[in-house]
């Protein structure tokens, strides 16, 4: 069960395990998994799930493990966007049984490429370990069919000085999103992404929905308005995974996923990034005051 509307990533791993992703619709106001569209899709050759702690927004944990507990699922969380994200004053990246972490550049901490697993279960821990290095479990002595996953000195060394710093930056992410969210939660037409009760968002990316009616632009506008400021924005993301040609050559038409594809026609990702000042802050949401139509 892989959320429609996240990277290619968290549905490609699926395919590349020789699974099949099933693709569930999403929460209108927090962008995560919906589970009743996930309970629905259910059959007996369900095996996992892959919740997604979208733009740092954790998902509500009790939940989705009382899902899988029900359905005897293995979870498999995807937390590439969620450095630093707690729920009920827990980091997300201490729960079973699989928690995934991106270390790309535009992530809250970064190496420079990769990622890392995590999990509670030795037994697993150990496996990883195996596949990380060709499956070798002893010197030239292979028992899995594994790839070379393994991360550089110099990465894991920068990983490390990141580390130290991640609760800063995270920290400075959080005032800047609270600095939008005071400003841009006054203007019509824009819609801010509803946070898990319970959490603490890490806030990779600050997105929001722009209801051109009541806006009086759509959101490709704003964008272009924006750009003439000074102000970078992004689509994350334009098209759900349902909707991504590699799926539809695979799996063939996948069904409509209406609130995936609302989200995908009306999503803005504006700046929150740590190196933001709060005077650049403030002024994105001038930007986009004086945008409106």
């Amino acid at each position: 069960m892989v959320p429609s509307f996240t990277f290619i990533a968290t549905a490609s791993m699926v395919t590349a395990a020789g699974g099949k992703p099933v693709f569930c619709d999403v929460d209108r106001e927090t962008f995560l998994i919906d589970l009743a569209d996930a309970a629905r899709k259910l059959t007996e050759k369900t095996k996992a799930i892959a919740p997604v702690h979208l733009f740092g927004n954790p998902c509500d944990i009790d939940a989705v493990q009382a899902f899988a507990k029900q359905h005897d699922l293995t979870i498999v969380w995807d937390a590439a966007q969620a450095h630093g994200a707690q729920y009920k004053n827990q980091d997300i990246g201490s729960v079973e049984d699989f928690v995934c972490y991106s270390f790309y550049p535009s992530k809250n901490m970064f190496v420079g490429e990769g990622g890392m697993v995590c999990t509670n279960n030795a037994d697993y821990a150990e496996k990883l370990r195996f596949l990380r290095t060709h499956g070798q479990t002893g010197k030239y002595y292979h028992t899995l069919l594994g790839l070379n996953y393994r991360m550089t000195d110099v990465e894991a060394a920068i990983g490390r000085e990141q580390l130290k710093r991640l609760d800063q930056m995270v920290a400075i992410r959080r005032r800047n999103a609270e600095i939008l969210d005071r400003g841009l939660g006054q203007i019509e037409g824009i819609s801010l992404q509803g946070k898990t009760a319970n959490s603490e968002h890490a806030w990779h990316q600050y997105c929001v929905l722009v209801e051109p009616d009541a806006f009086g632009c759509d959101r490709d506008t704003l964008a272009q308005s924006l750009k003439e400021k000074g102000v970078a924005s992004g689509v994350h993301y334009p098209r759900g995974l349902h909707q991504q040609p590699i799926f539809e050559d695979l799996y063939g038409k996948q069904e409509d996923l209406l609130t995936t594809e609302y989200l995908a026609q009306h999503i803005l990702a504006l700046p929150v990034h740590h190196g933001l000042s709060q005077e650049e802050a403030e002024y994105i949401v001038k930007a986009v005051a004086e945008s409106r139509g």
